[in-house]
């Protein structure tokens, strides 16, 4: 955002993006940095066009905000990490909180949460998503964050991230094994203060 001349950087993004002999996450990380630029600038088409092989998650259903005073709520496994009921309300922060569909999908994956919760600080939320699989399959999901984060792929917990950190790409990368038909992924995502706080999600190949 600070430089006077971009053209070196944008030629540079989108060469490593179609790299054959650079590392698939490199090329990754290239393709998110130009589709992100041309969001910033307006071109939203393109953006769109760019991203799309990144394979973002962007439907969520999301609960919260739930108790992590002294980050004490990470660490405990609430009732809903065993069974999700969209009909039912539970005990949130400072009120009955429900479950949320946003309207908002975006195409670099990025649910920012600072946006959507309040109160934003010592607080952490829930985020579940279903992936539909033709065939029972390996994949590998690589998870960005601001904030704790811990993702668990059909009730299996598949990683987690412990830093309260700013937004970082591909904090988490995970093998995960996807049955044929539906699979659930749920996200716990927290934060304390003084960060940003969100996440996304993406599928590649192993």
């Amino acid at each position: 955002p600070y430089c006077a001349d971009t053209e070196p950087f944008l030629k540079l993004v989108e060469q490593a993006a179609e790299d054959a002999r650079m590392r698939p996450c490199l090329r990754d990380l290239a393709r998110a940095m130009r589709g992100r630029w041309l969001m910033r600038t307006g071109r939203f088409d393109a953006a769109t066009e760019v991203l799309k092989p990144l394979q973002y998650l962007t439907q969520w259903a999301l609960i919260g905000p739930l108790d992590n005073r002294d980050g004490a709520g990470f660490t405990i496994a609430h009732e809903l990490e065993k069974s999700i009921d969209f009909e039912k309300t539970i005990d949130g922060r400072n009120r009955r909180i429900s479950w949320f569909w946003p309207c908002a999908q975006p195409d670099d994956g990025k649910i920012n949460l600072t946006e959507l919760f309040e109160p934003r600080i010592h607080v952490l939320a829930y985020a579940v998503t279903f992936v539909h699989a033709e065939v029972s399959v390996w994949a590998a999901l690589r998870a960005s964050c601001a904030g704790a984060l811990k993702v668990s792929v059909n009730d299996e917990t598949v990683g987690s991230v412990g830093a309260y950190h700013d937004f970082g790409a591909d904090k988490l990368a995970a093998p995960i094994y996807l049955h044929q038909g539906w699979n659930q992924i749920l996200v716990k995502t927290a934060v304390i203060e003084n960060t940003e706080w969100g996440f996304a999600l993406r599928l590649c190949k192993p």
